[in-house]
Formats: structure tokens, sequence, C-alpha cells
């Protein structure tokens, strides 16, 4: 009786054993023993890159205006005529400078005056040896005669000390005053043909518009706006692939030229404000044109990295904010967890945790069982 009890307790305890892995194995929804069809690739080594989309429309590129400065005086020489092909740095033309010049020739002549004055007082030590000489011979008593000369050599030194700093600050002024002179000839901005406003009488001044054009012969460009927070990863010299939405089968290579972070449009709202930027791309490859007035859109390349391992993004798993994918290992699944790092439309890098080559599931489930088989789709 008593081992019949015994048995009776074991077979309750199996029994509740086998009950609770089968409530288990339906909680996970798929079971260890379970075998299940998986779409695989192959982790492989190739370059990526990560970009930012953006939109654009194509502009003329912008021609060089150069208006006359009215607090600068009258125009005192022009270095071009009208249709002169100049390159970027080339005098277009000088403004009268006399005040500047006389400013300059009145502190040279200071300074002349103030060195000679400065080699006068550095002279004069003999002369004061020679008073103090002449103070003894007139019976003057020699510790006042010290104390008198000593008084002399201080103050004269003072007056040196003196006039070496104005000779400093007149040199500093001097300096200044020069570096003005870049300002009266103004110099082209680039290269181009000179297009002049009144080309029958260049030195008289027209209110309306520019004193001349300089027409440049370089390829459209193209604007576009940024948002404060994509305006951050941007810079000057990214490559951009250019595809226009009227061309599709087309595509142009850029880069980007010009950023600027004066805001031209606020978006207000309660809560907060989202500010665009403005920035240009010019075009680089491509031999057919794209016609002034297209819209494009832009995949500005932030970061790009060369032989590093990619998974497909379809085959990266995220569970509390940890990126996981599974690896096929003699017909079953193992779950590893790896460190992403650039991700592309099609691609994600993996920085640890796989090797180029190993199987990998596309598109894993949360309930998945390390260990399960699985039988694949199609064998890469």
């Amino acid at each position: 009786m008593k081992q019949n009890r015994i048995l009776i307790v074991v077979s309750l305890i199996i029994a509740g054993i086998i009950a609770g892995n089968i409530f288990l194995l339906n909680r996970t929804g798929t079971s260890r023993s379970e075998v299940i069809n998986v779409d695989t690739a192959k982790a492989v080594t190739q370059p990526i890159s990560e970009t930012l989309i953006a939109s654009g429309i194509v502009i003329a590129n912008e021609k060089a205006e150069i208006y006359k400065d009215t607090t600068m005086g009258e125009i005192k020489k022009w270095h071009v005529d009208e249709g002169t092909q100049v390159e970027k740095g080339d005098l277009l033309f000088e403004y009268a400078n006399d005040e500047w010049l006389l400013s300059i020739e009145q502190l040279e002549n200071l300074q002349s005056s103030l060195r000679l004055t400065l080699q006068e007082k550095q002279e004069s030590f003999d002369e004061i040896e020679n008073e103090f000489r002449q103070d003894l011979e007139e019976g003057i008593d020699v510790e006042i005669a010290k104390k008198n000369t000593k008084k002399k050599i201080s103050a004269r030194k003072r007056e040196i000390q003196f006039t070496e700093l104005e000779i400093e600050s007149n040199t500093m002024k001097m300096k200044a005053l020069k570096k003005r002179e870049a300002v009266f000839k103004v110099i082209s901005p680039v290269a181009g043909m000179v297009k002049i406003n009144n080309p029958n009488n260049i030195l008289e001044y027209h209110s309306e518009g520019p004193l001349l054009r300089i027409l440049t012969s370089q390829s459209p460009i193209i604007k576009g706006t940024l948002t404060e927070f994509d305006a951050t990863s941007v810079k000057v010299g990214q490559l951009v692939k250019i595809h226009a939405k009227a061309m599709p089968e087309e595509e142009w290579i850029g880069v980007v030229e010009a950023l600027s972070f004066t805001p031209i449009q606020s978006i207000n709202g309660q809560a907060s404000a989202v500010t665009s930027y403005p920035f240009l791309v010019s075009i680089k490859e491509n031999d057919k044109s794209l016609p002034e007035g297209f819209h494009v859109s832009l995949e500005i390349e932030l970061n790009s990295k060369q032989n590093v391992v990619v998974v497909p993004f379809d085959a990266v798993l995220i569970e509390n904010d940890k990126e996981y994918v599974y690896v096929v290992e003699q017909g079953r699944i193992r779950k590893r967890e790896v460190k992403i790092g650039l991700i592309d439309d099609n691609w994600e890098e993996v920085v640890s945790g796989i090797r180029a080559g190993e199987v990998i599931v596309r598109n894993p489930q949360a309930d998945w069982i390390e260990g399960m088989e699985v039988k694949l789709n199609v064998i890469p």
C-alpha cells in the first residue's frame, strides 16, 4: 500500500512536469522541436554609406554682382572693359584714395620725427656727463652733483621710453591704415566675363542695380534647404547623388558646395520651432545637363566605410535596446548579440558579433527559441 502511494506521488510529479513544459511551450509560441522555414542570407563584406535624403531645385549658377560703395568716394581707375574675361582675384577697379594717402603720409612724417627725437635723447647721455664734470669744476659738492646727475639720467630714460611707446603706437596705426589699402581695390570674386551697367560711361554710377556683373560659364547648381536637425550632419565637400524626378533613369554626382546657417524659414509651433537652412550642391559628373527649374532628390553621403561586414537590414532584431541576429549553425538557429555601425537603405554594418560568410536569418521573430531546427527556403 505504501509503495502504491509512492508510485502515485511520482506519477503526479511527472505529469506536473510534462504539463508545465507544455504550458511554457504554448507561452513561447514556438516549440524547440518545431521545424520552421526561413529565408536566409550571408553576411558579406562590402562598402556602406550613411546618407541623408533631401530635395532641391536646379538654378542658374549665381552671377557675381558688384555694387558701388558710396562711402568709398569716387572710382579712380578701371582695370577692365565691357566683355573682359577675368579670373577670380583679378583687379576690377579702384576707388580714389587721396585722403588715405594723405593719412599715410602724415603718419610716416610723424614716424620720422619720432625716430629723430629718440636718437637725440639717446645721444644726450654724453651731455649729462659733461654737465656733471662742469658742476665739479664749479665747486659743487660731489654727492650733490651725483644726485643731480642721477635725476637727469632717470628723467632722460623716461623720455626715451615714452618716445619708444609713441613710435610703437604710430607703427600700429600705420599697419592698420595700410590694411585698408585693399578696400580701395575691388577684385573679381569669380571667373567670367565682365558686363558693365553703363559701358559708355563707366565712371557714371546708377543707383539702380549693380555697377557691373561677372557672368560665369559654370554649370547650373542645385539649391535646397535642410532642417536644423539635418544641417548639423552636413558638411561642405560631401558627395551627393542627384536624381531628377522628371528623368528617374539618370544619375548625377555632385558635392555640397556651401551651407549657410542663416535661417530662411521658421515653422513655429506651440511646443517647438523648426528652422530651415539653405545649401548649394554643384554638379561634378554626367555629361547630360540638368535643365534649370527641375526638381531633384539628393542623397547626401554623410559617412562611408570600405570593406566592412554587412547584413540585410531585415536580419536585425531589436530587443530591449539591443540588436540581435539569428545565425544558422548545423540546421539550427543561434541568437547572437551584435553591434551595429552605419546603416543605409538596404544594409546594416555589423561592427562585432558575426563574421563575413556566416548564414543569418532574415525577418527573425521575437518568439523564436534558440536551438530550433530550421529549413532554409533558399540556401545562400
